[in-house]
């Protein structure tokens, strides 16, 4: 089959330009069939020689030669393309291969005699408008950790965290989360919290790695059991404490699109401070600054 030799002759361009037309003229035609000039060799042969020139390095008035043969042959025809100031130069160089194409295409059955030169004019198509960008949302599902008074064993639990980003800024992300913790034994305690905050992200959404700081404000019921060994008596009671939180997660993609493993530290400020005492002595304060740590998924679309 015959072929078509792609040269550019533009002002500024390092080529670059060449290689994409090329490719969309192949991606037409078939592999091998639209050569760049500089990779013909000596005894390289080639039905037609098509020159890309412009006037400016922006591009965007172009026109292409159709040559018989070489870069000295007889103009076949010319044509002329027009873009917007807006079009990026990748599709402008993948369009100027389809023309280029449409021309070896409409000749491709029958080798003509040359003619006499003629001058077409041929409108870049209008481009498509960028997608919108969505919104970003998703839901942590953690396993936590900390100390749950100034002494003794920590606490366990969990919490569940949705959080959104609006699509305009998908940087700023709004949270809520509820937690429940509990540390058993004589002295039990249990807390459930709630709480709503705004936030930051960094990363990309395509990227692998992502990271998040948020501020919350906190709601906490905090549920207190205490037991006598000896005697056996029991008595609780109960307190709820209000403040905010600082938290900062970490998350690194997982092979199953959507999810991510996650890790985060929350620090908060929660008042009032309790202190516990059981038969008069004190067991222990739960303190109004205290730390999490947590680990655990994250589904996000």
């Amino acid at each position: 089959m015959l072929s078509v030799a792609i040269a550019v002759d533009v002002p500024g361009e390092i080529g670059s330009a060449a290689p994409i037309i090329s490719a969309s003229c192949e991606a037409a035609l078939g592999a091998g069939r639209c050569p760049t000039a500089l990779a013909l060799g000596p005894a390289s042969v080639v039905a037609w020689y098509a020159i890309v020139r412009s006037d400016d390095a922006t591009a965007t008035h172009v026109q292409v030669e159709v040559r018989d043969r070489s870069v000295t042959g007889t103009i076949i025809e010319t044509r002329e393309l027009t873009y917007a100031d807006y079009d990026d130069a990748r599709s402008r160089w993948a369009s100027v291969g389809a023309v280029i194409a449409a021309f070896v295409a409409d000749r491709d059955s029958t080798e003509r005699v040359p003619a006499a030169p003629r001058v077409v004019r041929v409108e870049a198509p209008a481009p498509q408008a960028p997608a919108a960008p969505t919104a970003r949302w998703g839901v942590d599902l953690m396993a936590l950790t900390g100390p749950a008074l100034d002494r003794g064993a920590f606490q366990w639990g969990g919490s569940l965290r949705g959080f959104a980003g609006p699509s305009r800024t998908p940087g700023v992300i709004g949270s809520a989360t509820l937690r429940y913790s509990q540390r058993p034994g004589d002295l039990d305690l249990a807390s459930v919290s709630g709480a709503v905050g705004i936030g930051a992200r960094l990363g990309a959404p395509s990227s692998r790695f992502g990271f998040d700081v948020t501020g919350d404000l906190v709601y906490e019921h905090l549920a207190i059991t205490g037991r006598n060994a000896q005697t056996g008596h029991e008595a609780s009671a109960q307190q709820n404490r209000f403040g905010g939180r600082l938290g900062a997660r970490a998350a690194v993609r997982a092979w199953a699109a959507g999810l991510a493993f996650v890790v985060g530290l929350d620090v908060s400020a929660l008042r009032p401070a309790v202190d516990i005492t059981l038969a008069n002595v004190l067991q222990g304060r739960e303190p109004t600054i205290g730390y999490t740590l947590a680990a655990g998924v994250r589904f996000e679309r």
